[in-house]
């Protein structure tokens, strides 16, 4: 109402100015008025565009300000966990600005002390910052997982569903160092899972994790409900390793055997998870980083396979956990359409599919 009144206001002021050479009064004002105000429209149009324009640079700038923020704080909080819980108390009161003297004051001990063990604690941690940090990472992750084995409390908080999957490992009796020997399945009894499960009808998805593997050097897996290795393509190099692992087709890669590790924790919580590093459960996988991504099935929600890239990478990047999901909710999407449990088509699609299928030679 207020801005009908100004556009009013003003086009009254400039017919009054103009009145000697206004002829129609009334249709003049009309016009003029619906004029003004489709301008003042907008001009106040233009003034929000450029609010949300300069909100939305506040906002992308306090985003990156905030992922530095959560870079440093995950820096700091893993050097550390690598030092002696003496050094690690003075150098995280000494990085949250605390005079020496206060230092001292509040953990009961001398100032001579003090700078000791700052002086102790910056030279174990100068060498783990020369490079991009991962020695770091790596480092605290393995004093938390040596933390964790012994049953000491740790100096640092584990991911929930790390924690968890250790603890499942722990209960289950796998063996820490190498896992549990399991002889994996025959050929035969590997090709009929294959041909069986409703995955085989949707081919693309082997192509397309090929290539995602080929993108990132990762090795493919795909893994059914029961975490039997179906499919297994890629880097030469990482399926050596695979083998070592005994991470071959027709091998059980679930908690009860392998320990917690992407596809076990995908299986068991229906999550994308990523596992890094020291992350697995079992000391032989630590050299190995994975993402893994289950398809749930339309009708019942139970997981039916699930999507794996292992690689020998630190870690694995967020931008590759959010392809494979992708990937898993294109499958997921697919599946709900066609119906895959009550279409015998699909299966004798899937049978012709696999007949030519590489992956069988």
């Amino acid at each position: 109402m207020s801005d009908a009144e100004d556009a009013a206001q003003t086009v009254f002021t400039r017919v009054f100015a103009r009145r000697a050479k206004v002829q129609e009064p009334r249709a003049y004002c009309y016009r003029a008025v619906k004029n003004e105000v489709a301008a003042l429209a907008r001009r106040q149009r233009g003034g929000l565009d450029a609010a949300l324009r300069w909100a939305g640079s506040q906002v992308e700038h306090l985003a990156t300000e905030d992922a530095y923020h959560q870079r440093e704080v995950g820096i700091v909080r893993d050097s550390l966990t690598i030092l002696p819980s003496r050094q690690r108390e003075v150098m995280a009161k000494a990085y949250a600005g605390y005079r020496i003297s206060d230092i001292a004051e509040a953990l009961g001990i001398s100032t001579p002390t003090v700078r000791s063990n700052l002086r102790h604690g910056r030279a174990t941690l100068r060498p783990v910052f020369v490079g991009d940090g991962q020695d770091l990472h790596w480092r605290a992750g393995r004093q938390l997982y040596e933390a964790w084995q012994r049953g000491e409390t740790l100096p640092a908080a584990l991911r929930p569903v790390i924690g968890w999957g250790w603890d499942q490992a722990k209960a289950l009796g796998v063996d820490a160092e190498c896992g549990t020997a399991v002889v994996p399945l025959g050929g035969d009894e590997v090709k009929r899972r294959r041909r069986e499960s409703p995955f085989a009808a949707c081919s693309w998805v082997l192509d397309a994790l090929a290539e995602l593997g080929k993108t990132t050097g990762q090795m493919r897996v795909v893994v059914d409900a029961d975490g039997v290795v179906l499919w297994r393509g890629g880097d030469r190099e990482i399926l050596r390793r695979a083998d070592e692992l005994g991470f071959v087709e027709g091998a059980c890669w679930d908690i009860k055997n392998a320990g917690a590790n992407g596809i076990a924790l995908a299986l068991a919580t229906g999550q994308t998870v990523k596992v890094c590093g020291w992350e697995h459960y079992v000391q032989a996988q630590h050299d190995l980083s994975c993402v893994a991504a289950p398809v749930r099935d339309p009708q019942d929600g139970r997981v039916l396979c699930v999507l794996n890239l292992t690689g020998t990478q630190p870690t694995v990047h967020h931008a590759i956990l959010r392809e494979i999901d992708t990937i898993a909710m294109r499958l997921h999407r697919q599946l709900r359409t066609r119906g895959h449990a009550t279409a015998p088509a699909i299966i004798s699609h899937a049978r012709s599919v696999l007949a030519d299928s590489p992956a069988d030679r």
